[in-house]
């Protein structure tokens, strides 16, 4: 990566309904359609429910961009439960290797209606989200990256995103690609037919995965024992106080339990 890279960018937001407010990129029909929808919440909110600024980050079908976005609250629209939410797309050559994946999902600003400022990205030493303390660890690392390839939901994490940013960074480049993860949803996001990859939901929203076809983690006051002989490695890989990358894991094929790692179709 460069020292400057300007990205381009969409806004979406209430406008009569939610859609695109503005932007500097035109995308093909279907690529445009998928961030319509990911753009907007996922599940419907309860009366004067809160949330804070959540992150979505997804491949687009073309594979020409893989998108970082987040999303805001949107008080100020005109009737309740609407968002706004700025999306970056990354070349895909650039997203496979770069390790600025958290300063760049740091570096997106709330956008405002009236215009959409140009944003730059500006390369520092990448400066990782630190570690993380979390009974659950071992559970999210394992279903990841030790057992077959399913779709993951994680209730009430208060880590949700450093977590996801954390593994997103730690993936070699096939997988990274194909990656797709959400920091809160109230229901299931889909992508291309498919669930995505790991998803963090509060525990009042459990009842809409009840069709969930993959792994659930729960809250928990202790650890659960272990399943494989090598996870405490790994979370320390992962979520530990060294910048994260699995690239050895995969060369030594201790993760082969990921029975997926290549581009899915």
């Amino acid at each position: 990566m460069t020292d400057h890279v300007e990205v381009r960018q969409q806004v979406h937001g209430y406008q009569g309904g939610h859609g695109l407010l503005r932007g500097n990129i035109k995308l093909s029909r279907e690529d445009q359609d998928l961030v319509d929808r990911l753009s907007d919440i996922a599940g419907p909110l309860r009366p004067s429910e809160k949330f804070d600024p959540y992150l979505t980050a997804y491949p687009l079908p073309s594979e020409q961009f893989y998108v970082v976005a987040r999303t805001w609250q949107d008080s100020d629209a005109p009737r309740a439960g609407c968002v706004l939410t700025r999306s970056l797309f990354i070349p895909m050559d650039i997203w496979e290797r770069s390790p600025w994946i958290s300063e760049l999902a740091r570096s997106i600003s709330r956008p405002h209606r009236e215009n959409l400022e140009q944003q730059t990205f500006r390369a520092v030493a990448p400066n990782h989200v630190g570690p993380i303390q979390d009974l659950r660890l071992p559970e999210i690392v394992e279903a990841l990256f030790l057992e077959t390839r399913r779709p993951i939901v994680v209730f009430d994490s208060p880590d949700a995103e450093a977590i996801a940013l954390r593994v997103v960074t730690a993936l070699w480049p096939s997988r990274r690609r194909n990656f797709a993860t959400c920091s809160w949803c109230l229901s299931p996001r889909k992508l291309r037919g498919r669930d995505f990859d790991l998803v963090f939901a509060p525990r009042d929203a459990r009842t809409r995965f009840a069709d969930w076809s993959g792994r659930r983690i729960d809250a928990k006051d202790r650890p659960a024992e272990a399943r494989h002989s090598w996870p405490s490695g790994l979370v320390e890989t992962v979520c530990g106080d060294g910048p994260p990358n699995l690239g050895l894991w995969d060369e030594l094929g201790i993760l082969d339990g990921d029975q997926v790692a290549t581009r899915v179709p």
